[in-house]
Formats: C-alpha cells, sequence, structure tokens
C-alpha cells in the first residue's frame, strides 16, 4: 500500500513538474499551482502575472474547499467527515504556503490569515470517530470482504490519526478475519 502511494506521489511529481501554473489552474489542480507560484514570486521581482495568478488561483480553491465543506456539512452524512477534514487540511496548508510569502506580496494577493484550528480539529475528531466505527462494523460482520474494506478504512484512520486508541487491535482483527487459511 506504502509502496504504491510512493509511486503515485513520484509519478504525479514528474508530470506536474512539466506544467505551467495556468495550466494546472485550468486542470483545476491548485494545490499543484499554488506551491509553484510561491516559489515563483517569492523571487527579487516577480512579474505581475505570477502574483494575479497566485491571487486568483488562492481565492479559487479556498472558495472551492468552502463550498465544498458547505455542501457536505448540509447533507448531515457521517461519512462526509474524512473529505471535510480532509478540505480544511487543504484549506490550512495553503494558507500555511501564503502566509510565509512577505508582507508586500501578501496583501497583493489580498491575504487574510483565517484561525480554521477549532473547524480543523473538530473535523479531525469526527473523521476519526467515523473512521473508527465504521472499522468496527465491519470487523463485526466476521465477513471476509468486510474485514479487507476494514482494513483500508483503518489505514486511512492511520493517515489521520496514528496512534488512534484500540486501531492497532482492531487491524489484527480484521487482518486475521481477512486472511485466507489453507492447511
Amino acid at each position: 500500500m506504502k509502496n504504491k502511494v510512493i509511486i503515485i506521489i513520484l509519478l504525479l511529481a514528474i508530470f506536474q513538474g512539466c506544467q505551467t501554473p495556468a495550466k494546472l489552474v485550468q486542470q483545476g489542480q491548485y494545490e499543484a499551482a499554488i506551491a509553484k507560484l510561491v516559489v515563483k514570486v517569492n523571487k527579487a521581482k516577480p512579474k505581475a502575472k505570477d502574483v494575479e495568478l497566485l491571487k486568483q488561483t488562492y481565492h479559487a480553491a479556498n472558495q472551492r474547499d468552502h463550498d465544498a465543506i458547505q455542501l457536505l456539512k448540509s447533507g448531515g452524512e457521517p461519512d462526509a467527515w474524512p473529505k471535510i477534514f480532509y478540505a480544511y487540511q487543504n484549506m490550512v496548508n495553503r494558507q500555511q504556503l501564503v502566509k510565509a510569502l512577505p508582507e508586500k506580496l501578501k496583501s497583493a494577493i489580498h491575504f487574510i490569515s483565517i484561525d480554521l484550528s477549532t473547524d480543523y480539529v473538530n473535523a479531525k475528531a469526527k473523521a476519526q470517530e467515523y473512521l473508527y466505527a465504521k472499522a468496527q462494523q465491519l470487523v463485526e460482520s466476521q465477513r471476509k470482504d468486510d474485514a479487507r474494506e476494514a482494513i483500508d478504512v483503518l489505514d486511512e484512520l492511520r493517515l489521520i490519526a496514528p496512534n488512534y486508541p484500540n486501531s492497532i487491535e482492531l487491524q489484527r482483527q480484521a487482518l486475521l478475519q481477512a486472511t485466507n487459511r489453507v492447511l
């Protein structure tokens, strides 16, 4: 699982390395575009078009995540919490990137620091609770397919909270149930 993720990340990095920030924005890959633009505008004399593109991209990405969070919250479904958490995580990471820019650039892109810590922590806690409860329900079903799905759910939980209480024991149970036993 980890090897696949590393390979995918490397491939994405290679492909994104060849793309301009404008192309990334057109493709909706705001995070990659912002990362490239932050590097470009952090030079001694940034180009005005790069600063403008960063401004547009930063605000578009925040608006996209904000809208997604509102839509997911309005649905009231518990399975939305991991998606809500990831959206908040994107917003926090993006804000940290831009916050490191000089004041002149931050004012040029109309950067306003927003305290997302309460919402972020709340979404993380609810995502953890949901993922653990789902994995527990899958393991309790005693079905091999459900146990295999529980392993994936617990892997996601471990990405969010590596030391979540009882998750390691639940993972062991899921692994035992998911294993094919041949004599």
